[in-house]
């Protein structure tokens, strides 16, 4: 039976290359092991080359994750910097600008200026529902009245939570 099954390889190995082996005519004095040894050394290349791959698909994920958060964080800060930076310098230069008197500057344009920096506390949930998928479907959740799931998933969320710290022996509450 071994004898059948070494014929047959052989014919196909004569008749392709399959994986690295040599054919028949190409190459008579290559052993089993030569081959073997080829073949293990193909297998090794193509799982470290399948393994880089891996890695760098893993390194690419992360590197569009942080980008994202940083332009997440970068629109935020310049959001804040928009919205307070013209009440603060007002308020700086106001003892410069006006010296003893306290109202040189109208009313309306310091209630207008407080109230840009306030609107900033507004903005940042918006910015934040654009870039975040999960803030997204949360807060549609919120707006459509389907305050059911977000108690269950909440429920949920705490409930795995002391588990977890339920499970951990060095803790004693």
């Amino acid at each position: 039976m071994y004898y059948r099954i070494y014929r047959a390889a052989k014919v196909s190995a004569a008749k392709h290359t399959i994986a690295g082996f040599p054919r028949a005519e190409e190459d008579e004095n290559v052993d089993c092991v030569t081959a073997a040894l080829k073949l293990q050394r193909e297998v090794e290349e193509c799982t470290s080359f399948s393994r880089l791959l891996k890695n760098d698909r893993k390194n690419i994920s992360i590197f569009k994750r942080e980008q994202k958060a940083a332009t997440t964080l970068g629109i935020v800060v310049g959001a804040f910097s928009v919205c307070w930076l013209p009440f603060f310098l007002l308020s700086t230069a106001r003892p410069f600008i006006c010296g003893v008197e306290c109202s040189c500057i109208p009313f309306w344009v310091e209630r207008t200026l407080l109230w840009l920096g306030y609107a900033n506390s507004l903005i940042n949930p918006l910015i934040y529902a654009f870039f975040n998928r999960d803030l997204r479907t949360t807060y549609r959740n919120l707006l459509r009245c389907k305050y059911r799931n977000i108690n269950r998933k909440l429920s949920a969320a705490s409930m795995q939570e002391a588990l977890k710290l339920a499970e951990r022996p060095d803790l004693v509450l």
